[in-house]
């Protein structure tokens, strides 16, 4: 189940005959497994496991001060789990993780071993499109961000009124404003305008990014012709799967408005969402579930600066064939709720 793609067939096939059979192959969820966690830092831990990990099953069982608080999130290249904590200082912890009617227990001693400081770096390149957001990362999970000491502002020196918002694994910002073509923007962060789990800021940060002229954008005007309205999940993607733009709630027309984007090479990435999750679900042959289907629109759209592309896209009723690419790029990992005392965004 762990390695090997799988496909099955709802109906009983009939020999002899002559029809073509096309499975929809695809990789069953993983059973979950944990690894032992193992020490980081004096304030990390590492929870290692392959499948889709549930954060709820790490339980603290050792007897901890009173302003002992921990924030669980997401390592992005691994798959881990990093377990922050802070408080009084620990010579070790004892851990649990729930599986299935056990909970195994692991007692971890630490060592010297000093935590990183913060680091903030810009995610998002110098040329920036005008709909895309302005993206920061950390190293260290963020708990507090103080818009008033965010400073944005673009060749008039104005300062721009802004909307943020932090990532459910805290280790992301994303600044929103309706950037100008043709305009070159410089972002200030002054200390304290982001905190993290400790409490700790950063010295002041500057960062800077251009738009293009309007003229070196180009636009596709979308319309989906299906025979249903169920719940889907539209993509647009560059011709290695990866999604650019997307849209998860229908409209009465079914039109959609890709504006704004870059000359280059197009697909349209259409998922049946069966169940309204807002993601890509796989199958599992156990319980018979087919993986939600995907279609790829047949032909690829070039767009040149400064064009229009007016296009249709017509929804099959079945898909018959299901291709590795289908898969690709689609399944993302699931976001974790950490534990945590408090979150603020304060303007």
């Amino acid at each position: 189940q762990n390695v090997d793609k799988i496909g099955f067939l709802e109906k009983p096939i009939t020999l002899p005959g002559d029809s073509i059979i096309n499975f929809r192959i695809f990789n069953e969820t993983p059973n979950l497994f944990w690894t032992r966690p193992f020490f980081i830092n004096t304030n990390q831990i590492g929870f290692g496991y392959y499948g889709e990990a549930d954060v709820s099953a790490i339980e603290v069982k050792s007897k901890v001060p009173r302003n002992f608080r921990y924030l669980i999130n997401n390592n992005r290249e691994t798959d881990t789990l990093n377990f922050w904590f802070r408080g009084d200082k620990l010579d070790s912890l004892k851990v649990g993780i729930k599986e299935k009617d056990t909970t195994r227990v692991f007692n971890l001693k630490f060592k010297k071993e000093l935590r990183d400081s913060l680091q903030i770096s810009a995610l998002s390149k110098s040329s920036m499109g005008l709909l895309d957001s302005f993206k920061i990362k950390s190293n260290l999970p963020l708990v507090k961000v103080n818009l008033d000491l965010i400073n944005i502002k673009g060749l008039d020196t104005m300062a721009v009124t802004f909307k943020a918002s932090l990532d459910k694994n805290y280790d992301r910002l994303s600044v929103f404003y309706d950037w100008l073509p043709n305009d070159s923007y410089k972002v200030e962060m002054l200390p304290n305008a982001l905190i993290d789990f400790w409490g700790t800021t950063h010295d002041t940060l500057r960062f800077g990014f251009k738009t293009k002229p309007i003229e070196d954008y180009g636009n596709i005007f979308l319309q989906i012709i299906r025979d249903d309205k169920d719940p889907f999940i539209l993509e647009l993607v560059n011709l290695k799967g990866e999604g650019l733009r997307r849209f998860d709630v229908s409209n009465e027309m079914d039109n959609y408005e890709f504006k704004y984007l870059l000359p280059g090479k197009y697909l349209f990435r259409y998922i049946k969402d069966k169940n309204g999750n807002k993601k890509w679900d796989t199958g599992n042959y156990l319980k018979k579930i087919q993986p939600e289907w995907v279609f790829y629109s047949p032909d690829t759209i070039e767009l040149r600066a400064n064009w229009d592309i007016n296009q249709q896209l017509k929804i099959p009723v079945e898909v018959e064939g299901f291709s590795v690419q289908d898969i690709l790029n689609i399944r993302e990992k699931e976001e974790t709720l950490p534990a945590l005392d408090s979150l603020e965004i304060s303007n």
